[in-house]
């Protein structure tokens, strides 16, 4: 990673009791660079999506806004999100995306967004506070 990149400070939400019936939620993300005035908000309503998803929905397109490999510091609300890139990931991807519960190894949960979670890693150098 280039020690010039930009920083930027990447900080999520989601909430899940927006729509009526509780079929859904909404994602909202704000990326700021840090030193200029550049700053985008963004966010969108998800039907049928709920919880984690829309905990990792909010990262992802953060993260995928960010147009050249940058220090990205993440601000989430979502522990869930703060432990599975601080080691969880790592540990699902070496062992083939899987997570060992009671000695039966399983599928992790959201496996999708996590892989693109991984991309952003792959192209961002990312720190995470909860």
């Amino acid at each position: 990673m280039n020690p010039t990149a930009p920083h930027y400070l990447l900080f999520t939400q989601s909430n899940d009791a927006l729509l009526p019936q509780r079929s859904g939620g909404s994602w909202t993300f704000v990326l700021e660079e840090i030193g200029t005035d550049f700053r985008i908000e963004e966010g969108d309503i998800e039907p049928n999506v709920r919880g984690e998803r829309l905990q990792l929905l909010a990262v992802i397109r953060g993260l995928e806004a960010i147009e050249q490999p940058s220090h990205v510091t993440l601000i989430t609300p979502s522990r869930y999100v703060g432990q599975g890139i601080r080691g969880g990931l790592r540990q699902w991807k070496a062992h083939q995306w899987q997570w060992d519960h009671l000695g039966v190894k399983q599928p992790i949960k959201h496996k999708n967004l996590w892989q693109r979670v991984d991309a952003a890693l792959q192209f961002h150098k990312i720190s995470c506070r909860v």
